[in-house]
Formats: C-alpha cells, sequence, structure tokens
C-alpha cells in the first residue's frame, strides 16, 4: 500500500469515526412528547425498572427507574423524549443473560418481578400528545391483574 493511499484511509476513518450518527436527526420534526412518571408494584416504587413505549413498527423510547420508582423516556442517547401517537408499554426488571456475562463475568442476571402481562404479553397501551409533557404512572399488580394507569395531564383539577 502506497503512503498516499495509507493516509487517505486513515483520514477516512478518523473522520467517519468522529461523526456522532445523532448529529444528522432533525429532531424539530419529529413532535416529541417530554414524557415522565412513576412505576409501582403492589403500591411499592419499582426502582431499577425499565420501561419502553413501542410503536406499532416496534421502535420505541426508554427509560429506567429510580429508587422511587421515577423514570424519564429518552428517544436515543441524546435526547429526551417520545414520538406522539399510540404507544405499547412494556416493563421490565430482568437483565442479562450470556451475551452480558461474556463481557462481565461477575454480571449476575437478575430474576423477572414483572409478570408477562406487562412486557412480552403487554396490552398496555396509551396515547402520547404531541409537544407537550407528559406524566404516566403504572401501578402493575404482582398477580398479574389489569395494570392500573395513570396520565396526569387529564385529570380535572381538584382530584
Amino acid at each position: 500500500m502506497t503512503h498516499s493511499r495509507w493516509w487517505a484511509l486513515t483520514v477516512l476513518f478518523f473522520i467517519m469515526g468522529c461523526n456522532d450518527p445523532y448529529s444528522m436527526i432533525q429532531y424539530e420534526g419529529l413532535e416529541l412528547a417530554q414524557v415522565s412518571g412513576v412505576i409501582t408494584l403492589d403500591g411499592q416504587p419499582l426502582p431499577m425498572a425499565q420501561i419502553l413505549f413501542e410503536d406499532n413498527d416496534r421502535t420505541y423510547s426508554y427509560g429506567l427507574t429510580d429508587a422511587d420508582g421515577r423514570y424519564t423516556l429518552q428517544l436515543n442517547t441524546v435526547k429526551q423524549g417520545v414520538t406522539p401517537g399510540r404507544k405499547t408499554i412494556r416493563i421490565t426488571t430482568s437483565r442479562g443473560g450470556p451475551e452480558f456475562t461474556m463481557l462481565n463475568e461477575s454480571f449476575q442476571p437478575s430474576e423477572e418481578m414483572v409478570p408477562v402481562q406487562y412486557n412480552v404479553q403487554s396490552k398496555e397501551s396509551v396515547e402520547v400528545l404531541p409537544n407537550q409533557p407528559q406524566v404516566f404512572d403504572f401501578d402493575l399488580k404482582s398477580d398479574g391483574q389489569k395494570v392500573k394507569s395513570k396520565n396526569i395531564n387529564e385529570e380535572s383539577p381538584g382530584e
């Protein structure tokens, strides 16, 4: 390989590696809504739970609950929010599997605390409105009964 070819390939790899794939996204046209809320299981905060707001095309926004069960949705690693429309809600506490233990031998997969009715078999959905903050709380039941979800924005004053 000639010196000029090597130099051209080095520059090309440097340019490709420095480009942030999310820098090209035009977020303004997505009408993102800021969505947050609290997830409880049997009335207790559910820490370290993953929540997905999933579209029909299987794209999703995601969040992770803190120690108090609070979450805020992310569109991707750069931008908070969720696109508007009807979303299927999936909530899980399971982490890991062989792919995680191969990367970190000390990693211990976590046991799923959330019944399948709230994750892989979820029929729970919400309607996300464009360009406005919304709060969706989910009170899950360990016996798999219908989830009690509440959109804080729809409550009338005095409730």
